[in-house]
């Protein structure tokens, strides 16, 4: 196995994770769209960062040489709880909208949580810089979703 082979493998669930926790945000806010034309430029807005931001992960991640895959995952994982169940069938698009942004936040704070140990117990300087600008991504795409989040509040 070469040494981008066994950093990549561990690196492909974290970004099918993403690639799902996106989608769990989108179907909301496209239905959201149908009640509220305005919530389409929060909807756009939102999925450019998301396509940026994917697209570093993906280009970076596999860069983490000497990372503890295990330790991001458990970091990921740690406070995620339940998977998100079914929205009641009266809720509004806009309140299941919300929902599944603040889902996507709490993902995207545990993401940057453990890009920022990552970093903090590496004795690597590279690594430490790639996990700090990992780190540092994650709170730009995390403003993002604050943003969406603070404009489909008004809506409510």
């Amino acid at each position: 196995m070469s040494p981008a082979q066994s950093v990549t493998d561990p690196v492909l669930p974290l970004l099918e994770r993403r690639r799902r926790g996106a989608m769990h945000w989108r179907e909301p806010l496209r239905q959201a769209v149908s009640v509220d034309a305005g919530v389409a430029t929060v909807l756009t807005a939102l999925e450019a960062s998301e396509r940026l931001h994917a697209e570093r992960l993906t280009r970076e991640l596999p860069l983490l040489q000497g990372a503890d895959w295990a330790d991001i995952a458990a970091g990921v994982d740690r406070g995620a709880g339940p998977a998100p169940a079914r929205q009641p069938a009266g809720q509004s698009p806009i309140r299941r909208a919300i929902d599944a942004l603040e889902r996507a936040s709490g993902d995207g704070h545990r993401l940057r949580t453990a890009f920022e140990r990552l970093a903090a117990g590496s004795a690597d300087a590279e690594l430490r810089l790639r996990a700090l600008a990992l780190a540092l991504a994650e709170s730009r795409h995390l403003e993002a979703l604050a943003e969406a989040l603070a404009a489909l509040r008004c809506k409510l």
